[in-house]
């Protein structure tokens, strides 16, 4: 099965690796996907 995703829902997802690997913050990873730090959790 392939499983296509648009430009934006790979950087969503980068960042949100980033969150979980501890690299960047929820705060700083809500200012990059311009949506609130609950949204992240």
């Amino acid at each position: 099965m392939l499983i296509t995703m648009s430009d934006k829902e790979i950087q969503h997802l980068s960042v949100l690796q980033d969150v979980l690997d501890q690299r960047i913050t929820q705060v700083r990873a809500g200012e990059i996907l311009n949506i609130s730090t609950r949204q992240i959790k």
